[in-house]
């Protein structure tokens, strides 16, 4: 038992290691990520989520962020600490899966899985759909173990009730399913009220806080009558074309063919009753995770739905692997593990050296940003754009000081801003469907009104508009480069304001 106890106590500290330093050195351009910090930052800071800040989703992962930025620092390597937490128990809750459904073990993980999962998704950034996702995990845990009673029933519902509280695409489903299998499987039917009230009390004291904040028309605005500005009119084979990228193209093809393969023979299974019980409760809880492709089916979005059904997917291979496992000496399965652990202990040591090396200047490249870029600082940026951030930090320090107010009409501003201490709501998440009902003409609006403003455009997006996949407000672009004077530009930006 103390031996067991030390191999996770490893397996926990050499993941988090690697991951939060993964996050510091690669994820300096994912504008996904500072956008996801930048909404939970906003409310440490004391703003209300959807009248101060534009979150499009249920707050609950905004924020636990939060509380753990007053705790620990309001900082992305915080930020980057917790978001490796996160992805630990995600991973470690998938590994419990499959090991239960692939051994019947309910003690332990199965570690081929716990590396198989780390390995795709440290490329991926931890947010709502994957918390969402998360306690949908730990529910199929505890159905697992077959266990009707109340206190189980009660659990479940405030866990789906949570769900609901991270994504409401996801979570909804996940209510539905939880507050109905008594009767989809001939369970006792007693136990929806458990479920039922378990469902209730995060979801009550969630409409008593919109409430008493004066938020829930904001919160209808963003996060149910706004998403659907949010589609794009892309189909996913558009989506890959327009990255022009191979590798992108390639491993999003595989995802989507590996999760259509693996469904479709479970439900067939299903249909002609050859899947236990157990399995099809994977199953079906594994479908609810795929809500997280609404509203948009790119690579990043359908991943939570891939990891959830590995379990599945190592479990229709697990046969024809023993076939040959069986084959090869015990010896060598023993060589083989020992050098997938050293390498696992090896390249947390790895990243490291990366992040000191980095840090020190010792790079070409890349720099860590430090001291003048508050929440920012320690985060690892190319050279070229931490540059350009200084220009455009400058320039707009000067014009505050001549009485100027800045605005960035571009995807990019959240970068600009955190790294100054500064929170423009909707500019700083410059995508269509972020703006809430009727968003776009709102914001038009606040430009026709606005004075001493001056807005800054990547023109480059604009001229480009029908050759690349984004969600920006090409409208509200065009009325400013139409109606204003160009005054010049800094670096990318083209310069606009009102004539006098």
């Amino acid at each position: 038992m103390k031996n067991k106890k030390t191999k996770y106590f490893i397996l926990f500290l050499g993941s988090i290691i690697f991951l939060t330093f993964t996050q510091l050195l690669f994820f300096g351009s994912r504008l996904d990520y500072y956008w996801n910090f930048n909404n939970s930052l906003q409310i440490n800071n004391g703003l209300l989520p959807y009248k101060d800040i534009n979150i499009i989703t249920t707050p609950l992962f905004h924020f636990i962020t939060s509380f753990f930025l007053q705790i620990f620092g309001k900082s992305i390597v915080s930020f980057a600490i917790l978001m490796s937490l996160f992805d630990f128990f995600f991973i470690f809750s998938l590994s419990k899966i499959t090991n239960i459904i692939l051994n019947n073990k309910f003690k332990g993980i199965n570690y081929t899985s716990f590396f198989l999962i780390m390995i795709i998704m440290y490329t991926f950034y931890y947010e709502y759909n994957f918390l969402s996702c998360f306690f949908v995990l730990l529910i199929i845990l505890i159905e697992l173990k077959n266990k009707d009673n109340c206190y189980t029933s009660f659990l479940l519902g405030i866990l789906a009730s949570l769900s609901l509280l991270s994504k409401q695409s996801i979570g909804l489903f996940t209510v539905l399913f939880v507050l109905f299998k008594p009767i989809l499987f001939k369970e006792n039917k007693k136990m929806i009220l458990y479920r039922l009230f378990g469902i209730l009390i995060p979801i009550t004291i969630f409409i008593t806080y919109l409430l008493l904040s004066n938020t829930l028309s904001d919160f209808v605005s963003y996060c149910i009558l706004g998403l659907k500005e949010f589609n794009n009119g892309l189909t996913i084979l558009d989506i890959m074309k327009i990255n022009n990228m191979l590798s992108y193209s390639i491993v999003t093809i595989i995802f989507y063919i590996i999760s259509f393969i693996t469904i479709m023979i479970y439900l067939f299974k299903c249909i002609k009753k050859k899947n236990s019980k157990l399995i099809n409760i994977v199953l079906y809880y594994d479908l609810i995770c795929f809500a997280c492709i609404y509203p948009i089916m790119d690579m990043h979005h359908v991943i939570p739905g891939f990891l959830s059904i590995i379990p599945l997917v190592l479990l229709l291979i697990n046969n024809r692997v023993k076939e040959y496992i069986n084959i090869i000496k015990k010896e060598y399965i023993t060589l083989i593990k020992r050098c997938l652990i050293s390498v696992a202990v090896i390249i947390p040591f790895i990243v490291i050296g990366m992040y000191i090396k980095i840090y020190n200047n010792n790079n070409m490249k890349y720099t860590v940003l430090k001291d003048d870029y508050y929440s920012l600082n320690g985060m690892v940026l190319k050279k070229e754009l931490k540059e350009k951030i200084d220009k455009l930090v400058l320039f707009e320090k000067e014009k505050n000081k001549e009485g100027y107010q800045s605005i960035i009409l571009n995807k990019d501003a959240v970068l600009y801003h955190l790294t100054q201490n500064k929170y423009y709501k909707d500019y700083d998440l410059f995508m269509r469907g972020n703006f809430g009902k009727n968003g776009n003409d709102r914001l038009l609006d606040d430009i026709k009104k606005s004075n001493n403003t001056i807005y800054l455009i990547n023109l480059y997006d604009y001229v480009t508009k029908d050759k690349i996949y984004n969600q920006i407000p090409f409208d509200i672009i065009e009325y400013v480069i139409s109606n204003y004077d160009n005054l010049g530009s800094i670096d990318v930006f083209t310069i606009y304001s009102k004539s006098k």
